[in-house]
Order: structure tokens, then sequence, then C-alpha cells
């Protein structure tokens, strides 16, 4: 309460990822989901393609930046909408196959030989699943029974809702390296592409050597590619933020590095060939 004669002290309103009415609506998709799957009502296709509504609907009015390591303080204008599926157009060209697990492990049962390999880790010591567990979460909750459900509500921890995770070596700066040659190694592909920032855990040349170990040709016989790419930001230089009345002005740090502009990165591109035998070929 204020005293006679000041004026009351404006309340911090602290947000979240979702609007309340938003996350009503979610959680009543997925549990029509759970159930509609656990009494056969909908058809294994149609419960996908329903569920991938869902999980697009709810990005579309998430209350984040671009990621979901953080929510932020003050609703934004997309989170004003009703929320609502979004179904993703039908795929136009072959089907593809989508896994999850490790890929150093998978890449070890693949016996038909692939055209390409693509690799895009993650390239700090930052998972993925850190920047979309809200997505993940969602797109678990109909595969979960009432136990494994109240186990996963139970391991969530943080502000931002965090759920345990395994680290991967490709976010360990003395095991990536590793990690990488293992996996070109192991993979039955003629061509390799990776795709990696310079801000990353490994230098260009780390990246050179573990492709030349890996595919077992010459370093020099790798390819680099150097693209220039705005940096993604949230905010922009003095940026400021009102807080509980008070101006604060609190401006994000980067860095800048040298003979580029202020948002100037690079994302490096390597390309390989492995060598026809080595890759179950015939000429």
């Amino acid at each position: 309460m204020s005293s006679p004669g000041t004026t009351p002290r404006r309340e911090l309103r602290v947000a979240g990822f979702f609007r309340p009415q938003h996350a009503r609506r979610i959680d009543a998709a997925l549990e029509y989901l759970a159930a509609a799957r656990a009494a056969g009502a909908i058809s294994a296709g149609a419960f996908k393609l329903l569920l991938a509504g869902v999980v697009c609907g709810a990005d579309r009015v998430a209350n984040i930046c671009g990621t979901y390591g953080a929510f932020l303080k003050r609703w934004q204008p997309n989170t004003a909408g009703p929320f609502a599926l979004v179904l993703p157009l039908p795929p136009a060209g072959p089907l593809g196959r989508a896994h999850c697990e490790d890929a150093n492990q998978l890449v070890r049962r693949l016996e038909q030989p692939l055209d390409v390999l693509y690799i895009d880790p993650p390239y700090n010591g930052r998972e993925y699943c850190a920047n979309y567990h809200v997505l993940e979460v969602i797109a678990r909750r109909p595969f979960l029974d009432a136990a494994a459900l109240r186990r996963l509500e139970a391991s969530i921890y943080g502000k931002t809702g965090l759920v345990p995770y395994e680290r991967s070596r490709y976010c360990r700066r003395r095991q990536v390296a590793a990690a990488l040659a293992e996996l070109v190694a192991a993979a039955p592909a003629r061509h390799v592409v990776v795709s990696y920032s310079e801000e990353g855990l490994l230098g260009a040349e780390e990246i050179r050597q573990a492709l030349a170990r890996g595919l077992g040709v010459a370093p020099s016989a790798i390819e680099h590619h150097r693209l220039s790419l705005r940096r993604f930001r949230s905010d922009a230089d003095g940026r400021s933020a009102r807080l509980d009345g008070e101006r604060r002005t609190r401006p994000r740090r980067y860095r800048q590095l040298e003979g580029r502009g202020r948002d100037e990165l690079q994302e490096w591109l390597f390309y390989a060939r492995r060598p026809l035998a080595a890759a179950g070929r015939t000429a």
C-alpha cells in the first residue's frame, strides 16, 4: 500500500512463454490428442498431422525472441491473437524419414550408400534441447500416460521450465572434434557438407583436420567457403527497459571481429568428397 499523498508504485507484471488463454487451449488440444490416440479414434497419420499443427500453432503465439532459452518480460504483439492450429503443407517431393537418436550411432546402421551427408551440429556449449525444450514437451505430451506425465512434470526445473537432458559431445570443447571425425568416418556418404559458425567451439583448421581424418583424405582436399551473414539479435544498441518506473539502459555486448561490421558474422561451409572405393561405390 502507498501512504497518503504519494503515487502508488506501478506493479511490474512478468510474462511467460504463453498467455494463460493460449496455454489452456494448447493443453486442451494435447489432452484431446492423447485420449483420441489411446482410444484409436483417429488414424496415425491424422494424429501426427494434428500434433504438428499444435506445435506450429504454439510457436506462433510464444512470447520469445527466437528460441525458448528464455521468455520475454513483456507480452509481444504476436501473443495478442488467438491460438489456432497451423497445419503443415503436405510434402511436394519425396518423403523423408526423421530419427530421434545419436547421429553417431544411427549412421553405423545405414547400409545403403548416401549421396550427401549434411551436418549442422550445435556450435557452442548450449544444446538445442535447452533452446527448444518447450516445443519438445508439447510434442511428447500425447505419447505419455498419466504416470509418465507426472514424472515429466516432476523433472521440470528452473524459471524457464527446463527438463533434464544428456549433453551432446558436440557441445563439449574437448570432445567435439573426435565426434565429428567419427560421424564422417562411419557414414557411407559420397559427399559431406558441414555448416558451422565462426563463433563456435572449433576453429576452421580443427574442422578441416577432423573431416580429413574421417574421410581419409588430405586436409588440402577439404573446401572451405565463407558466407557473410547479419548477426541475429533480439534487441538494438542502447535498447532501454522501464522497470518499476525507472528507465535503465542495458545494452547487450557482442564481440566485434576484426575487419567486420558491427553485426557481421560468417557461416562456414566445408565440403569434401570421399574416395569412391571408401564410399562403397564403383566407378
